[in-house]
């Protein structure tokens, strides 16, 4: 299983986020973890309907 697929699921991550990057440095003992989403859609946490973001960085 490819690390990402490994840590989607280690932290119960559902469609549409997935982890989209892992970076790992083994000096300073670091471990980045990037969270992406394959939808602009989003529910809304009133109605439940899919919403268009409108505030996100990248």
């Amino acid at each position: 299983m490819p690390g990402n697929e490994l840590f989607t699921k280690a932290l119960s991550l559902e469609k549409p986020w997935y982890v989209k990057d892992l970076k790992f440095d083994p000096s300073g003992k670091r471990l980045d973890i990037y969270i992406g989403r394959t939808s602009d859609l989003l529910p809304c946490p009133v109605c439940g309907k899919p919403c268009v973001d409108y505030d996100s960085m990248s």
